[in-house]
């Protein structure tokens, strides 16, 4: 004769209400353990993608002015957040005028209308140009800061002009 049936008389054949209260929280137990380590999963992916999105929009930025300074003959800067690149390679679509215009950093070729260069899912702020002329030697450069939802970002590249 098993144990548990030695304890019981031959007639009962259930569990009894303790042990259906011990399954009961045991399997409640395990439930919230599960739904936690998926809301935790899904919590992380939702904050990997939304990274990676903010870094591929900061390298998109970074190459874009990258390839606007290319032949470059002049660079100014008329305020901390507008950088102008004169190209006459360009023709008419010279000059090049890069800037923050409410949350988004637009692109405008000559007297073209400005276009985004970044998506409407995330916000550009805090952008700053500054043209540092050549001196001792050392070309000119232009420096960039900004921040892409609260990420800053820093580009800065010497000109050959």
């Amino acid at each position: 004769m098993s144990t548990i049936h030695t304890l019981r008389s031959a007639g009962h054949r259930g569990l009894s209400l303790l042990e259906v209260m011990v399954y009961i929280a045991l399997f409640s137990l395990l439930m919230t353990t599960m739904l936690v380590t998926v809301y935790s999963l899904i919590a992380t992916s939702d904050h990997t993608i939304n990274s990676i999105g903010v870094e591929e929009e900061g390298t998109f930025i970074n190459r874009k002015i990258g390839w606007a300074l290319t032949s470059a003959t002049a660079v100014s800067s008329p305020s901390p957040d507008r950088l102008i690149i004169t190209r006459p390679d360009m023709g008419a679509q010279s000059p090049i005028t890069i800037a923050e215009v409410g949350d988004a950093m637009t692109i405008a070729r000559g007297t073209g209308p400005a276009t985004a260069l970044t998506g409407t899912r995330f916000t550009v702020a805090s952008t700053t140009f500054a043209v540092v002329p050549a001196q001792n030697g050392v070309p000119p450069a232009v420096h960039l800061s900004y921040e892409i939802d609260g990420v800053p970002f820093i580009y800065k590249t010497y000109l050959r002009i």
